[in-house]
């Protein structure tokens, strides 16, 4: 709602407002010290075309998950907040929902602690609303929203992954079916989620989300975890969007619209049978 807030809004700091909720920097004992658990492979689940398929680009960024290093370093900051800054705006540019940055307690490591990757960037990636029942579509999209969104995430992980490889830092991307940490414990320590029973969820998002991580050699400003107060984030200024984050309200009006309309309501333009533009029929090239 408050437009000059959203223009101005830093690139790193995301469509949702995470900067205002509360912290607690006693979580990260309390997840350090459990052990780790891998979480589910989707995979299992759907044998719709649309799922298939998401898996075959799956399998492809998989191929491509341990990033090539470059041999030599680049002249990367020494501020490493202003590293953290780089890679999260890289992250938000390809459409992540949140990230979050935290250090790689030994306990997150499903297998062999590799202990050159200290730090994790937590990709996490909302679900898209469900497909409206009267839509052609319907029957091959619905119930297909975790596994699309999920191949979203190891998409920008592995992107992130390759970004810091080539300058120079040792990376590997990872999510569910192909990780070799802790996801949902990464995800807490990285100020993304909360312990929900045996789950986890997040703030805004619920459990309607998909995570992968890069960890990685190079140093980053880590974030700090949820405190338990973060569960009331949905208040006056999530909906008024007074933080520039997109509004509680605009996502409202998007979800109230057709599953087959954007999210611009460009079907309210006035249209014409010619365009406005001067177009000089002869001089176009026929093929």
């Amino acid at each position: 709602m408050f437009t000059s807030r959203r223009k101005n809004r830093p690139i790193e700091l995301g469509p949702y407002p995470l900067e205002t909720l509360p912290r607690d920097v006693s979580v990260y004992e309390r997840e350090s010290s459990s052990p780790a658990i891998e979480m589910e492979n989707p995979s299992a689940g759907s044998i719709k075309p649309l799922a298939l398929s998401t898996r075959k680009y799956r399998a492809i960024f998989e191929s491509k998950h341990k990033a090539v290093v470059f041999s030599r370093k680049a002249p990367v900051p020494n501020d490493m907040s202003r590293r953290s800054k780089d890679i999260k705006g890289s992250a938000y540019f390809q459409d992540a929902s949140q990230v979050g940055i935290c250090e790689i307690p030994a306990s997150a490591w499903l297998d062999k602690c590799d202990e050159t990757h200290t730090h994790a960037v937590v990709v996490m990636v909302e679900h898209a609303d469900p497909i409206d029942p009267g839509n052609t579509a319907h029957e091959w999209v619905e119930g297909v929203e975790g596994e699309t969104s999920l191949t979203r995430a190891a998409q920008i992980a592995t992107v992130i992954a390759g970004q810091i490889g080539a300058m120079g830092y040792e990376a590997q991307s990872g999510w569910a079916g192909c990780a070799q940490v802790d996801l949902e414990k990464l995800a807490v320590l990285a100020g993304l989620a909360l312990r929900e029973g045996k789950g986890i969820s997040n703030p805004y998002l619920g459990n309607n989300f998909s995570l992968a991580v890069v960890t990685t050699s190079y140093g980053l400003a880590t974030d700090q975890p949820l405190a338990q107060a973060a569960r009331k984030a949905k208040g006056l200024g999530y909906f008024m969007g007074m933080t520039g984050a997109v509004s509680g309200l605009e996502r409202w009006r998007r979800r109230r619209r057709p599953s087959h309309h954007g999210p611009y309501p460009i079907e309210i333009l006035k249209r014409q049978d010619k365009p406005t533009t001067i177009i000089h029929d002869d001089e176009v090239p026929r093929i």
